[in-house]
């Protein structure tokens, strides 16, 4: 009998060990996990809004500098104010390298950026053919050309634009919800339980 209860004590003390292993080992795997998902949400939202600066960056960097400053010039003769111009054209292959690489990897078509692409690039040339007909003092032909000077694919632009815009907030929000749900596992699942910026910053950790 004596044997038989010392075997019992020894099962019940082996399957505490065994319970506080597990216990330990699934906690450590649980905030693996948790800081897992933080990083990786914290990377997706990084790149999502750098994808949203660069769309953004197409309409209100790139094209408003070539405009302003092939308006400006065609009126003033002033080489200074080619600053921009010059500067976009040193970017834009760049950005708009970028911006494919982000959607390629995110999945989304890239076709779209294609076609605003080629008609950037369009817009661009003509800007250098205003340019330079005015550097070599064809003035009267510039002013004509710049009557009809402008982005040749705005639709286009917004369409695509507004779907990228769409397609990033998605992702986003995903992200944050993947990384909400892992922080309230993790409040739950911690000594820090009680504390009131738990469920709504998720700064328990």
């Amino acid at each position: 009998m004596a044997k038989t209860s010392k075997k019992i004590k020894d099962n019940l003390v082996h399957y505490a060990i065994y319970t506080i292993i597990a216990f330990i080992l699934l906690s450590s795997a649980l905030s693996f996990w948790n800081r897992y998902v933080t990083y990786d949400t914290r990377s997706i939202i990084e790149k999502t809004e750098r994808t949203k600066m660069l769309v953004k960056g197409i309409k209100e960097d790139l094209i408003k500098n070539i405009n302003l400053s092939v308006n400006a010039y065609a009126n003033s003769r002033n080489e200074n104010i080619l600053a921009p111009f010059n500067q976009v054209v040193a970017v834009k292959d760049s950005v708009f390298s970028q911006l494919e690489s982000h959607l390629k990897a995110q999945g989304f078509e890239p076709m779209k950026l294609t076609v605003v692409k080629t008609a950037f690039n369009n817009y661009t040339r003509e800007a250098k053919v205003i340019i330079d007909s005015v550097k070599n003092g064809k003035t009267v032909g510039a002013i004509e050309m710049l009557k009809r000077f402008e982005f040749p694919a705005d639709q286009q632009y917004h369409d695509f634009a507004g779907e990228v815009l769409q397609y990033e907030n998605e992702i986003e929000a995903h992200a944050k919800s993947d990384y909400d749900w892992s922080i309230a596992d993790q409040c739950y699942h911690s000594d820090y339980s009680d504390n009131p910026k738990c469920p709504h910053t998720g700064y328990c950790f």
